[in-house]
């Protein structure tokens, strides 16, 4: 994950070079901060493999909406993804799992007003 993560802060820093800029000890904090993350109850951690081989990611959280928002229910905030294309070619959620998914009707589906 903080591979994939990494790649990504490089392309993200090729439009915005100095926020992207990373600190000298980011693979070592991130790698970290996201072990953290995969290991606690409270944060949902979905993986994407193809062949053995990491082909993405998503952190997530589940909370309260805003309070300008009312959606019937708690929300479903990403704190961060990255998705890749494997070899083969195949989308990456074909190889989803989710062992940490909140249970069905936990959290509010998005409507988006038209």
């Amino acid at each position: 994950m903080t591979a994939l993560a990494s790649i990504r802060r490089d392309q993200y820093a090729r439009y915005q070079p100095l926020f992207w800029r990373p600190a000298a000890v980011a693979p070592d904090k991130h790698r970290t901060y996201l072990g953290s993350l995969v290991a606690s109850a409270e944060i949902i951690t979905l993986v994407s493999e193809e062949a053995g081989q990491l082909t993405g990611f998503l952190i997530a959280t589940l909370g309260p909406a805003p309070p300008v928002y009312d959606p019937g229910g708690l929300t479903c905030q990403i704190d961060d993804f990255v998705v890749t294309r494997p070899p083969n070619g195949r989308r990456p959620a074909s190889g989803c799992s989710a062992p940490s998914w909140p249970k069905p009707g936990s959290a509010a589906p998005f409507r988006p007003s038209s």
